[in-house]
């Protein structure tokens, strides 16, 4: 369950750098730099088009620091965030940052330290840091959609939820209204129906406790929902 509307997000975040009185890049012409995971697959390239589009918009020049998640401890891929240390705030008028995929594993105090390590306006996504403007999806609201289309129409009883990063925001937001649209069909939660992957595992599968998976996503490509049919 998508939305068109998608590469609003970054849009809107790219005009609220609009006002930085830094001057980065060529002269009445600001660059913002943006970070992120990745920009290839659906769930992260549609956010780009919308970047790319404000930008031409406006007169603007984007960089790109696609690094990977901050402080993550499993194949060496911390490595790859040496890119954020080229982060100037000489060259740059404002940051967009995707903190929910960028910065799940950080304290609150960790995200504002590094929110405001080149001392330039920032704009999140999807990840409120305090004193930071955040833009954020209907995840709370995509996933309660998605949760009442599996109760009320298919009439599904045992609907289970499968989450990528458990410290997610976004991924918070969709566990919630999860929690909340069973409760109020007067449906309990089975912990045994309710998965979290800490990495690419969840990719591949296929089932949750017997129960064959089914895409219902409240943003491109992300969870999951489970259901059995002959179960009502």
């Amino acid at each position: 369950m998508t939305s068109r509307r998608t590469p609003d997000v970054t849009t809107r975040a790219l005009e609220s750098t609009r006002s930085s009185p830094h001057s980065g890049g060529r002269i009445g012409r600001p660059t913002i730099g943006y970070l992120a995971t990745e920009i290839e697959r659906d769930w992260a390239l549609l956010p780009w088009h919308g970047l790319l589009d404000a930008a031409h918009h406006h007169e603007m020049n984007v960089v790109n620091f696609i690094g990977k998640i901050v402080a993550w401890p499993h194949y060496f891929i911390e490595q790859a965030n040496v890119i954020y240390d080229l982060i100037e705030a000489g060259h740059l008028s404002g940051l967009i940052i995707w903190t929910s995929g960028l910065l799940p594993r950080l304290s609150e105090e960790e995200r504002e330290a590094f929110c405001s390590r080149a001392g330039i306006p920032v704009v999140t996504l999807e990840g409120p840091v305090k004193g930071v403007p955040c833009i954020t999806y209907e995840n709370y609201h995509g996933m309660q959609a998605a949760m009442e289309h599996l109760i009320e129409v298919h009439g599904y009883r045992r609907v289970g939820f499968v989450g990528y990063i458990e410290g997610h925001p976004g991924f918070q937001e969709r566990y919630r209204a999860y929690r909340d649209t069973l409760e109020a069909h007067g449906l309990a939660v089975e912990p045994n129906l309710v998965k979290w992957f800490p990495d690419d595992a969840h990719r591949s599968l296929n089932t949750v406790e017997g129960i064959p998976v089914q895409q219902a996503c409240a943003a491109p490509g992300c969870d999951a929902v489970a259901s059995r049919a002959n179960e009502k």
